[in-house]
């Protein structure tokens, strides 16, 4: 886009395809079969999956509302993005904004000034969960996702350690 993007995450499925997850506060981000089509205000997540051979964006779309959306919390913890074995792709973060999308979700409304959320996106439906992270149910789910996206984390995910040069 002509403004920011960060990426934050990076994973790979079994067949080659990254997904990438960041932060934009561009409204013209390259887009390709979205969820959400349009920069929604403030800063949006994005989340894009790369074909195995780099030569095309699977999807690529905003995720966010008029508020501040965001890869990786202000208080000091991060989001991430894993992929499953099935290719299914979850996303966390968390949110300030009172019209974040959801579909299916277990709570369509935040509970505090800043919650995080949790996105499963399943080609062509994802479900997006916006977690209260002022609950105790939401502690326990950011824990769970936590755990998930740190310790159980595909073994093909991005490390940085083990990118080097030959």
């Amino acid at each position: 886009g002509s403004s920011t993007e960060e990426g934050r995450a990076i994973a790979v499925d079994a067949a080659g395809a990254a997904y990438v997850m960041g932060g934009t506060d561009s409204a013209d981000l390259p887009i390709a079969d979205p969820v959400q089509a349009a920069y929604a205000g403030s800063t949006d997540v994005f989340v894009t999956k790369i074909s195995p051979d780099g030569s095309s964006f699977v999807y690529s779309t905003y995720l966010g509302g008029s508020g501040a959306d965001f890869t990786y919390s202000q208080f000091g913890s991060h989001g991430g993005i894993a992929v499953d074995g099935s290719g299914d792709a979850y996303v966390a973060g968390d949110t300030s904004s009172a019209d974040f999308p959801t579909l299916g979700a277990y709570r369509a409304a935040g509970a505090g000034s800043t919650d995080a959320f949790v996105a499963k996106f399943v080609e062509p439906e994802p479900i997006i969960t916006p977690i209260p992270s002022t609950s105790t149910l939401g502690l326990i789910a950011l824990a769970v996702v936590a755990f998930v996206l740190l310790v159980l984390r595909p073994r093909r995910a991005f490390r940085p350690e083990r990118w080097r040069r030959s």
